[in-house]
């Protein structure tokens, strides 16, 4: 297990609501490698966005003339969700070349040449890339925030506190919603079909895109969910300890418990590739191996 230290944007993150930002993204490198993009605090109310090879040694840094919450990215560049709210398109230097005003937003999603956003309001908003013009809402509800977004294919799927998962068809923003009884946490692509949805409670219920529920377990201290290439589970429990399952059949069965090192409560897992993952902490990054 390693560990990169990182000096962090701490005021995006909030143990208590650890799915509000998404500071960190693992996106495509050369020769089928990985890199992590990070978010961190620069000087002063700057921010700064750090580049990582997939093993930890630190790339490069740009700093921001803004600190950020949430990132990005696609052939046109990285957008980012400033702090002080609305949106900026950064340059490969880091520098930004388009910015707008407005809400807050804390989960973003960049697909079919527009960007998602998602957060401190009651919609979610489509821009187009990489201008952010023509701003849009695909989606809008009277009662809870809908402040996760998830792609897969060519489906994009929200999770709001009400317990409710909306699914849009990003080539044409058709729109369905699968009621929910209790407020989710976090929400992932599962293998083939399915999806993944935490609830507040602990429930970690797999289902498909047009509502079925294949399977239901309850992980009590669940707080995040991540799920590799290869199919395996990955739920953060309790501040700092990663239990990974394996699918049999449509059960999930417990494959192996990880202590990660670290003082600060952990807030996000991404894989890494078929094996490997990184998880996200106020205080840096830590790598970890679902393999024996």
């Amino acid at each position: 297990m390693k560990t990169v230290t990182l000096a962090l944007l701490l005021w995006s993150l909030h143990v208590s609501n650890p799915v509000s930002a998404q500071p960190v993204q693992v996106v495509p490198a050369a020769q089928g490698e990985s890199e992590i993009l990070a978010l961190a605090a620069g000087p002063d109310s700057a921010g700064e966005l750090v580049r990582y090879k997939s093993t930890g040694e630190r790339i490069s840094s740009k700093t921001l003339p803004m600190a950020a919450l949430a990132l990005c990215t696609d052939a046109t560049g990285t957008v980012v969700a400033p702090a002080d709210g609305g949106l900026a398109v950064l340059d490969s230097g880091g520098l930004v070349k388009v910015r707008t005003r407005g809400m807050v937003y804390e989960s973003l999603v960049c697909a079919g040449g527009h960007v998602y956003a998602a957060g401190r309001s009651l919609r979610v908003h489509r821009f187009d890339l990489p201008g952010l013009l023509n701003r849009t809402t695909v989606y809008e509800t009277n009662n809870w925030n809908p402040r996760l977004l998830s792609p897969k294919g060519g489906l994009l799927a929200g999770a709001s506190w009400d317990g409710s998962v909306t699914f849009w068809t990003i080539a044409d923003a058709t729109r369905r919603s699968i009621p929910g009884k209790t407020s989710l946490l976090d929400l992932v692509a599962g293998p083939n079909d399915t999806w993944i949805t935490l609830s507040d409670e602990g429930h970690v219920v797999t289902m498909r895109d047009n509502g079925t529920q294949v399977h239901r377990f309850r992980h009590g201290g669940a707080r995040r969910l991540g799920i590799s290439p290869a199919g395996v589970l990955a739920v953060l429990s309790g501040p700092n300890t990663v239990v990974l399952y394996r699918q049999a059949g449509v059960r999930w069965v417990e494959l192996r418990r990880h202590k990660l090192e670290g003082s600060q409560p952990f807030t996000t897992l991404l894989p890494l590739g078929s094996n490997r993952w990184v998880a996200h902490s106020f205080t840096g990054l830590v790598f970890f191996s679902d393999s024996p």
